[in-house]
């Protein structure tokens, strides 16, 4: 029987189901301690994922799988799906949505701008363009 590796999180009854067709499933329990970071490469997996796919379908399959690791992240860090609406609604009505498509390709702050620190506090995701 061929064996293949798939060094993922997967949802509760997944391995119930898996089990019943059959496949053996080598698992193990995530320690409380290793969650928070388990959930965080599970979202950055299922993200990629669903930037790839293609078909319409799959991609509503992967879009559920990253709201339930958001849920589950934010219950992890003593936040609630309540909390997480909230916040979506919140940031659409403070800053809109992404459905326009505006693509920024560079900011210049005025000097002592209050928002001068925070791009500074970033270099890795907003290099000075000198």
């Amino acid at each position: 029987m061929p064996t293949f590796k798939t060094e993922m999180l997967i949802r509760d009854k997944s391995l119930k189901f898996l089990q019943s067709e059959g496949i053996e499933v080598d698992h193990a329990q995530v320690s409380d301690v290793d969650m928070p970071q388990v959930l965080r490469t599970r979202l950055l997996e299922t993200a990629t994922d669903a930037a790839l796919q293609e078909r319409p379908l799959e991609l509503l399959q992967e879009m559920a799988d990253i709201y339930e690791v958001m849920v589950v992240l934010a219950v992890q860090n003593g936040l609630s799906e309540e909390k997480l609406q909230e916040k979506i609604k919140e940031r659409r009505e403070e800053l809109g949505s992404f459905s326009e498509g505006l693509f920024s390709y560079s900011v210049t702050v005025p000097e002592g701008h209050n928002a001068e620190p925070y791009y500074r506090e970033h270099p890795e995701k907003f290099p000075e363009v000198k």
